[in-house]
């Protein structure tokens, strides 16, 4: 694997096109860095989308995740300088590389403060990410719609319908889940009329319902409905 030392290696290597000596284009399923790599310093997303995926001791891929403009990716090479996952850009985006001396230094044209505060975004998010892998499938594909289209709007774009940058293999694997199931569940939200899904372009219909279903707020309604039905079935038999 190539060890990224300087803006000019990169972009000759990836060929990427400079915007100015800090950010730069990305074409669409190119690597902006591989497991291994040696970077030198962290990456802010200006504009498209990148995934994140690492892979197992057996050789198994898994998304860890998806990130839009804002995001910063490749904090795990803050440990020791090296990247232990791989960027891969989903759309054309624009990216940002913030050398990690600029970090450590506190540069005074540095903005610590916001850059503190998307740490806190990206950690939050990924804890929010694994407490959801535990839960059934209809909460977690709930989850991420909510919460791609809470970040879509946030961001100035449309929130309740959009374009999924993503594939449904990648989708099923972030969400910890086979693919059949994944294509199962949207099959019913569709039908539910949460959703209106036209190959990877989705309408959200209904989020203040996709959001309860994500919060579990419907698990004890249809507990509870589920055993009334069954009651008054034995009840009907006598």
């Amino acid at each position: 694997m190539s060890h990224l030392t300087n803006n000019t290696q990169i972009n000759t290597a990836n060929n990427f096109h400079v915007i100015d000596p800090n950010a730069f284009v990305v074409r669409e399923r190119k690597f902006l860095f591989q497991m291994g790599d040696q970077l030198d310093g962290i990456y802010q997303v200006n504009s498209g989308c990148v995934k994140l995926s690492r892979c197992t001791k057996d050789g198994a891929k898994q998304i860890i995740g998806f990130y839009l403009a804002g995001d910063l990716i490749g904090l795990d090479a803050l440990a020791d300088g090296f990247s232990h996952s791989t960027a891969v850009i989903l759309e054309t985006s624009n990216i940002s590389l913030i050398p990690f001396e600029t970090i450590l230094n506190k540069n005074e044209k540095f903005d610590h403060h916001a850059f503190m505060h998307q740490l806190g975004v990206n950690f939050n998010h990924d804890n929010d990410h694994t407490m959801m892998l535990s839960q059934p499938a209809d909460r977690r594909l709930a989850w991420f719609l909510t919460k791609f289209s809470d970040s879509l709007a946030v961001r100035g774009m449309l929130g309740d319908e959009f374009r999924m940058p993503m594939t449904g293999t990648d989708l099923a694997s972030y969400l910890g889940m086979a693919l059949e199931t994944l294509s199962r569940e949207m099959g019913r939200f569709n039908k539910q009329g949460l959703i209106n899904k036209s190959n990877r372009v989705i309408e959200l219909l209904d989020i203040e319902q996709l959001r309860k279903i994500a919060d579990g707020a419907n698990t004890d309604e249809d507990k509870s409905g589920w055993a009334s039905s069954v009651k008054r079935s034995i009840s009907q038999q006598h």
